[in-house]
């Protein structure tokens, strides 16, 4: 009986070694995967807003591809471009005084 009393003493000294050791190495690793599961949150979202601009890239090709308007307001803000009879006026912004 002494014996097999010895035995299951090793054992459950070992589990309990084991059993710290594991919670230790998961304490450990706990805020390495927190700021991982932080990280990869950040890079959803931010898929997601680039997501939302190449829709939006992608409807704007269309547009140029199959609307004439889209084509001609692309031409004046982009280039600049008017008609011949059309007259452009500047304005210029007032400097600000400083106080």
């Amino acid at each position: 009986m002494g014996n097999v009393l010895k035995l299951l003493l090793g054992f459950g000294f070992i589990i309990v070694v084991v059993g710290l050791s594991y919670n230790v190495y998961l304490l450990s690793h706990s805020e390495e995967s927190r700021q991982l599961h932080e990280k990869v949150e950040r890079l959803r979202e931010e898929n997601a807003v680039l997501a939302h601009h190449n829709r939006r890239l992608v409807e704007r090709i269309e547009a140029l591809k199959h609307d004439s308007r889209a084509i001609e307001r692309a031409i004046r803000d982009e280039l600049g471009l008017v008609r011949p009879d059309e007259v452009v006026i500047h304005f210029r912004q007032a400097p600000v005084a400083e106080e």
